[in-house]
């Protein structure tokens, strides 16, 4: 099930799936397809929302289970237009 859809700058498309992102061209050809996980505790994130960037690139929000209680943290990451990540933060 996908989240979000949009369609980037370059006139691909972007989904969003629960804990993935899948780009894909216009004709419905996958070009990238990548599961994010935090490197510490390999822990899901739940992803929500995803905007494009002037850049090219994606920002991609969401909420990830906190380590300190039974409540959610905030997450966003900074993801360049092949998928790889180029920041990402943790709000508690």
């Amino acid at each position: 099930m996908f989240v979000d859809v949009i369609e980037t700058y370059e006139f691909d498309y972007m989904a969003l799936g629960v804990t993935y992102l899948i780009r894909f061209s216009s004709d419905g050809n996958i070009k990238w397809q990548k599961k994010y996980l935090l490197t510490e505790n390999n822990k899901e994130i739940e992803l929500s929302s995803i905007k494009n960037m002037k850049d090219g690139g994606f920002v991609v929000s969401g909420y990830v289970q906190s380590t300190s209680n039974s409540r959610n943290d905030f997450y966003i990451m900074k993801i360049k237009s092949e998928g790889g990540v180029e920041w990402n933060r943790i709000f508690s």
